[in-house]
C-alpha cells in the first residue's frame, strides 16, 4: 500500500491535468452534440468547432473564451457551458468553473453534466484528498450518472480520477474494469489501466499500455510523462528481465539443438560402424567433419555461457540480499551464505579459465636408438598405415597404450609395461596400428580446444564441490553438471567415432581377428594386473620383502576373470569414450588384413623386441616405489641390479 500511495501521489496531478485529453467524447457523440447546436443556432457551429480545436491543442484560455461566446449566443446549448467549465478548471479558475458546471447541471441533469461537475470537483487545486463533504458530493454525482447510463465512459473516467485523488485502489480497479468493458481501446481506458498497472507493480503491462497509448494517439506530452514515470519507478533489475528471458530461451534452444544433434550423430556413427567393412571413406570424412563442427560449437558455447552463469549467480545471490533488505530484516547467516556463493563461483570460473597444461613427462622416456628391434616394429606399422611413426616412447608401469602429440608435431606413444606381458607381436602390431590410425585421421591434432573445455569444466565442478557450493540454490552448480553431461555426450560420441575409424585402420592392416585378440588381451591384462599388483604390494608390506615379479604374467583369479568377462560383454553407454568391446570385436570381425608375416608375429612376443627387459622392469618397479612412498608406504629396497 505504501508503494501504491507513492505512485499515485506522483501521478495524480498529471492525470487531473490530462482530463481534457482523456475525457473527449467519441466521434459519434461529438457529431450529435454538433447537430444539436446546428438545430439551435447554425451560425455558432463554426465557432464551437474552433473552440474544440483550441481545446485539443491545449489552448485552454482561448477555448474557454470561445465556448463562452457560443453559450452567450445560444443559451439553450448547455454543452458549451459545461465545456467552458472544463477549460476554466484546466487553466486554474477552479471556483468559476465549478459554478458554471453547477449551472449546466441545474439546466440539464444529463449524464455528461453530472460527469462534468464531478470532474470539476475532483480537479480541485492541490494534491491532498477531497474533504468528506466534497467526496460525498462526487460519489452522489457518480451514482446518479451510473443510474442514467451504466456504461457511460465519461462517468467511468471521472470515477477513476476520483479514485486516484482519494488513493483508493479498489475503486480504481472497478472503474478501470468498466472502461475496459465499454471502450477497450479508448485513450482513457489505456491511461487508467496504465496507472493501475503502475500502482500494482505490473511493469511489463505498464510498458505494453504505453505502446497501446501511442497507437491510440494519446497526447505526446502525456506519453512522455508516462514513460518517465515508468522509468523512475520500475526497479532497475526489472528492465533486464525481458532481455534475460529471451537470452535464456535462446540458450536453452541451442542446448536442445545440440542435444538432438548429439543423438543424431550417435545414431549415424552406429550405422556407420555396423557397415564398417563396406562404408566409403567419404562417408567417414563427412561424419567426422560434422562431429568436429558440433564439438567446436559446443566448446564455444561453454565459454560464451560463463558470463551468463556469473550474471545468474550474481542475480540470485544479490536478489536474495536485496529482498532481505527490502523486507527490513537482514538474516546475517543468509546474507553471508549468498555472498560466499557469489565469491566462490567467481573464483571457480576464474580458476577454470586459467588452467595450464602440465609439461611433465608421463613416463620413462625410452632411448629408441638403443632399441632397434622395437624401433623397426614402430616403423613397420607406421608404413603399413601410411603415416609417420612416433618420435618418442614413454613407458609406464600400468597397462596403457595411447598416442598423443606435443608442440611442434612431436608424436608420442605411451606404452604400459604391464600390458606387454604375454602379448603376441601380431596382436600388439594391430593395437599399435589402431593408435597410428589416430595419427592418420588427425585425431591427435587440433583437439586441444575440446580437451581444455573438459579440463575447465572438471576444475569448475571440483572447485565448487570442494568449496561447499555444490548446492541446489547455486545456478552455477546446475549449469556445470548439466553442461558437463551434454559436453560429455557429444565429445564422447566424437571419441567413439574416432575409435571406430582407428579400429578399421588396424583391421585392414593386420586383420580383424588380430585386432580382436589384442583388444581382449589389453582388457584382461588391465584387470589381472590391478588384482595382481594389489596382492603383491600387500604381501610385500606384510612380509617386509622387496616388490619383485610384478611384471611377470599372472593368471586371472576367479573374481577378476568374471570382471574381465563383464567388461568384454557389457552393453554400451552414451557416455563411453570408446565403443563397447563386444561391438568393436563384432564390427571388425569380417575385415581381412594384409599382413604377410602373421605366422611369425603370432608366435613372437612383444617383450622379445626389447634389449634389456630386466632393466626396464626394475625401472618401472622403482616408479611404483615412488608412488607408494607418496602415500606413506615404505618397502624394503630392491636388490642391486
Amino acid at each position: 500500500m505504501r508503494r501504491l500511495l507513492e505512485v499515485l501521489a506522483v501521478l495524480a496531478w498529471t492525470l487531473l491535468r490530462a482530463t481534457v485529453a482523456c475525457a473527449a467524447p467519441p466521434d459519434e457523440i461529438e457529431r450529435r452534440i454538433t447537430d444539436e447546436l446546428r438545430a439551435i443556432d447554425p451560425g455558432q457551429v463554426d465557432l464551437f468547432l474552433e473552440a474544440n480545436q483550441a481545446s485539443e491543442r491545449g489552448d485552454h484560455e482561448l477555448a474557454a473564451r470561445l465556448y463562452g461566446e457560443v453559450f452567450s449566443r445560444a443559451p439553450a446549448f448547455v454543452h458549451a457551458e459545461r465545456r467552458q467549465c472544463r477549460e476554466l478548471v484546466a487553466v486554474g479558475h477552479h471556483e468559476e468553473g465549478v459554478a458554471l458546471c453547477r449551472k449546466s447541471l441545474k439546466a440539464d441533469a444529463s449524464v455528461f453534466n453530472l460527469a462534468g461537475l464531478a470532474a470539476a470537483l475532483v480537479s480541485k487545486p492541490g494534491k491532498e484528498p477531497l474533504s468528506s463533504a466534497e467526496a460525498a458530493e462526487v460519489e452522489k454525482l457518480l451514482d446518479r450518472g451510473y443510474q442514467l447510463e451504466d456504461g457511460n465512459e465519461a462517468i467511468a473516467q471521472v470515477e477513476c480520477q476520483y479514485a486516484l485523488r482519494q488513493n483508493r485502489l479498489s475503486l480504481l480497479k472497478r472503474c478501470t474494469e468498466r472502461l475496459a468493458r465499454n471502450s477497450p481501446n479508448g485513450p482513457g481506458t489505456i491511461y487508467f489501466s496504465w496507472v493501475l498497472a503502475m500502482s500494482e507493480g505490473q511493469w511489463g503491462d505498464a510498458e505494453d499500455l504505453i505502446a497501446r497509448g501511442r497507437r491510440a494517439q494519446l497526447p505526446p506530452d502525456l506519453l512522455k510523462k508516462m514513460e518517465q514515470s515508468l522509468a523512475e519507478n520500475r526497479p532497475f533489475w526489472h528492465r533486464w528481465l525481458g532481455v534475460a528471458g529471451w537470452v535464456v530461451a535462446g540458450w536453452a534452444g541451442i542446448i536442445l539443438v545440440l542435444t538432438l544433434a548429439g543423438l543424431a550423430l550417435s545414431r549415424a556413427t552406429l550405422r556407420h560402424a555396423e557397415s564398417l567393412s563396406t562404408s566409403p571413406a567419404t562417408e567417414s570424412a563427412t561424419l567426422r567433419r560434422v562431429y568436429a563442427g558440433v564439438l567446436v560449437f559446443c566448446c564455444a558455447l561453454y565459454y560464451a555461457s560463463l558470463p551468463l552463469v556469473l550474471l545468474a549467480v550474481l542475480g540470485a545471490g544479490g536478489g536474495v540480499i536485496y529482498a532481505t533488505i527490502a523486507f527490513g530484516h537482514i538474516p546475517i547467516k543468509l546474507v553471508l551464505l549468498m555472498a560466499l556463493m557469489i565469491f566462490v563461483t567467481f573464483a571457480a570460473v576464474i580458476k577454470s579459465l586459467f588452467l595450464r597444461s602440465s609439461d611433465n613427462e608421463p613416463g620413462l622416456k625410452l632411448d629408441l636408438s638403443k632399441e632397434s628391434n622395437f624401433r623397426q616394429a614402430l616403423d613397420e606399422v607406421a608404413a603399413r598405415i601410411g603415416t609417420r611413426p612416433v618420435d618418442t616412447v614413454y613407458v609406464t608401469p600400468d597397462t596403457s597404450i595411447a598416442v598423443f602429440e606435443r608442440k611442434h608435431g612431436e608424436r608420442c606413444l605411451l606404452l604400459g609395461a604391464a600390458v606387454m606381458e604375454g602379448m603376441p607381436l601380431l596382436a600388439f602390431k594391430a593395437i599399435l596400428a589402431h593408435e597410428y590410425g589416430h595419427f592418420s585421421n588427425r585425431d591427435t591434432a587440433g583437439g586441444g580446444f575440446a580437451l581444455r573445455v573438459r579440463r575447465s569444466l572438471l576444475t569448475f565442478i571440483v572447485h565448487l564441490a570442494q568449496s561447499g557450493q555444490a548446492r541446489v540454490w547455486n545456478p552455477a552448480w546446475w549449469f556445470a553438471k548439466g553442461f558437463y553431461l551434454l559436453f560429455l555426450r557429444i565429445s564422447q560420441g566424437a571419441s567413439r567415432l574416432q575409435e571406430i575409424l582407428a579400429d578399421r585402420h588396424a583391421a585392414l592392416a593386420y586383420g580383424g581377428d588380430a585386432f580382436a585378440r589384442g583388444l581382449r588381451h589389453v582388457i584382461h591384462r588391465a584387470i589381472a594386473f590391478d588384482a595382481h599388483a594389489e596382492s603383491e604390494v600387500q604381501r610385500a608390506v606384510k612380509s617386509g620383502t622387496p616388490l619383485l615379479g610384478l611384471w611377470r604374467r599372472s593368471e586371472l583369479p576367479g573374481e577378476a576373470a568374471s570382471k574381465a568377462d563383464e567388461e568384454l560383454n557389457r552393453p554400451p553407454s552414451p557416455y563411453d569414450s570408446h565403443p563397447s568391446p563386444r561391438d568393436r570385436i563384432r564390427w571388425v570381425g569380417t575385415i581381412v588384413g594384409q599382413s604377410n608375416d602373421a605366422a611369425r608375429d603370432d608366435t613372437s612376443m612383444v617383450w622379445e623386441l626389447f634389449r634389456d627387459r630386466a632393466w626396464l622392469e626394475r625401472e618401472m618397479t622403482l616408479v611404483i616405489y615412488q608412488r607408494l612412498a607418496m602415500q606413506g608406504i615404505r618397502l624394503p629396497p630392491l636388490p642391486a641390479a
